[in-house]
Order: C-alpha cells, then structure tokens, then sequence
C-alpha cells in the first residue's frame, strides 16, 4: 500500500493512492507492478511525479486522468466485512464512449461502468453494486474505454445504498458548490447543466422566488 496499510472499507480510496510499484516478480512468479500505463505523465501535479501516473490538480483534488483503453491500476484494501457494497466513482468526461471495469484478486467484480458528460472539469458520481470479500485484497480498476478522469471510489455498505455525498445526481436542484444558486448563473434558480446517471428515473420539486 501507498501509506503503509491497506485502504479501509467501507471509505473511500483515493486513487492517487494506487499501491507502490513494486520491482521483480512474487514467489509465485506474478508481477507485482501496481498500474499499468505508458511511461510519459501527462499530468500537472506534482504528487507522485516520480511514476507515470498521470495525475492532474483539479478543483477536487487530485484526480487520475489521461485514462485510455488498457490502462490499469491497483490499491490494496481492508474489507470490514463480507457482503455487497455499493461502489461511487467521482468522474468527469467529455466522451460518451469511456468506461471502465473493477476487479477484486484477479476476479472481475463489475462489468464495464460506462460514463458519459461535457466537460473534464465537472465531477459527479456514478454507481454500481459489487459483492466483497472480508479481510485484504487487492481492489483493480481496468480502463475498458478510453479518456475520463476520475478523482475516487466510495464504498458504502449496502446493496443500492445512497450517495453519502449526494453528488451531482441525487439532487439537481443544487447548483454544484453553492446550493442556493443555480450552477454557472447564480441569477438562475435552475442550473442549466444537470448531470443524471442513466439510465435512471427520478423526480424534482419547482418552486418560484417565494
């Protein structure tokens, strides 16, 4: 691990914080490198810049971008406990093509998420269901379809649980960091870019300025 001990979940795992590459190979003849990726970083941050992640600094933090198809990364985490857990990925693209897929110990736990958006800037949380064991493991996220950045993953207890951040799907009448004003016109009580998971079916409240 990054930071000496596995990431605990439930929590939330950075993805900067991928497993520190490892050199040679294990006793049982496996690689124990942790991303796969080519060796020029495109990023501009500085974090880690003695890899070729290819981290960037974005208004979140810092996210792991530049993904393209093959590109692959590993953290090791703790499982509290065994069961299904609802998996949050904070992403952001302007692709409608990009996707990727996790696996847990070599065995593929969800299938090809795909993402969608407009913009590399604007974050906003997609879902999925995965079944996991107890105890450590190491957690592997494939790039199935290319150019998305993606800040982290939020694991929380619980098979369609809800989004402990509520962010960017669950409520659209919010406009992004200011919840009383409307996304890129604080002179709009409606953003005008409202981000929704599909497919999904959902209901909202309108209320004039009284």
């Amino acid at each position: 691990p990054f930071k000496c001990s596995p990431i605990a979940i439930p929590g939330k795992v950075e993805v900067e914080d991928f497993d520190k590459p490892g050199q040679g190979k294990n006793e049982d003849g496996s690689s124990n490198a942790s991303y796969g990726d080519d060796s020029e970083n495109h990023g501009d941050s500085d974090y880690r810049k003695d890899t070729g992640a290819d981290l960037y600094k974005k208004a979140t933090g810092v996210a792991l971008g530049y993904n393209q198809e093959g590109d692959w990364y590993e953290w090791t985490v703790n499982v509290a406990k065994a069961g299904d857990y609802t998996v949050f990925a904070s992403v952001a693209t302007e692709n409608s093509t990009s996707s990727f897929s996790l696996s847990v110990d070599g065995k593929v736990a969800v299938e090809k998420v795909a993402l969608s958006g407009s913009s590399f800037d604007d974050f906003s949380n997609v879902k999925a269901n995965i079944n996991l064991p107890a105890g450590k493991h190491i957690l592997r996220m494939d790039v199935t379809g290319s150019w998305f950045d993606i800040d982290y993953f939020n694991f929380v207890e619980g098979k369609d649980a809800a989004d402990p951040e509520n962010k960017g799907n669950d409520n659209p009448g919010q406009g992004g960091d200011n919840p009383g004003q409307g996304g890129d016109n604080p002179g709009q009580a409606i953003q005008t870019k409202i981000h929704m998971e599909t497919p999904v079916l959902g209901a909202y409240d309108v209320f004039d300025v009284n």
